[in-house]
C-alpha cells in the first residue's frame, strides 16, 4: 500500500507495483539522503547541541574542527555516551569518530553494502569530496521497500 502510494508520488498511477520497485531499486541516494549537512562545533555543549537537534528537527549532524569533519553525533549518542550534566559534557566526549562516506550517486544497495561493512548507521555522502548530505538507516526505512533490502 505504502509503495504504491510512492509511486504514485513519484511517478504516477500508470505504474504497476512490480515496476515501481524496480524504480526504486534504481534511486540514487541523493534522492533519499538528508540535505543539507548541519554542522556542528567540536567543541560545543551536549546541551547546546540538544537545541540544535529539538529546535531544528535535525537527527544526525556532523562534527567538525574548522572546516574538517571529524566525526557525526546523533541523538542517540547524547543520551548514550552522557558523563554527567549536559551542560559540561563537550560534542568531542560522545560523539562517532569514524566517519564512512559515499559518493551522491550511488544506489541505496551500495549504501547499506557499505553500512554492513562498516558496521555504521549513518553515512556521510559526499560530491567531489565535499559533504551534501547524511545518508541513514531511517532514510532507507522511509523510501525503500522491504522485499528489495533483503
Amino acid at each position: 500500500m505504502i509503495l504504491y502510494q510512492y509511486c504514485i508520488l513519484i511517478r504516477g498511477p500508470a505504474y504497476k507495483y512490480i515496476e515501481t520497485e524496480k524504480v526504486v531499486r534504481r534511486m540514487k541516494i541523493s534522492k533519499l539522503m538528508t540535505q543539507p549537512v548541519r554542522r556542528i562545533d567540536a567543541g560545543l555543549t551536549t546541551l547546546e547541541v540538544a537545541e540544535v537537534i529539538v529546535g531544528e528537527g535535525v537527527r544526525s549532524l556532523l562534527v567538525t574542527n574548522g572546516e574538517n569533519p571529524i566525526g557525526i553525533l546523533t541523538q542517540d549518542d547524547i543520551i548514550l555516551g552522557r558523563k554527567g550534566r549536559l551542560e559540561e559534557t563537550r560534542v568531542r566526549d560522545v560523539m562517532a569518530t569514524a566517519i564512512s562516506t559515499i559518493d551522491k550517486d550511488a544506489t541505496h544497495e551500495d549504501a547499506i553494502k557499505t553500512m554492513i561493512e562498516n558496521g555504521v548507521r549513518r553515512l556521510l555522502v559526499t560530491d567531489k569530496g565535499r559533504s551534501v548530505g547524511i545518508f541513514t538507516i531511517s532514510d532507507v526505512t522511509k523510501h525503500v521497500p522491504v522485499s528489495t533490502i533483503v
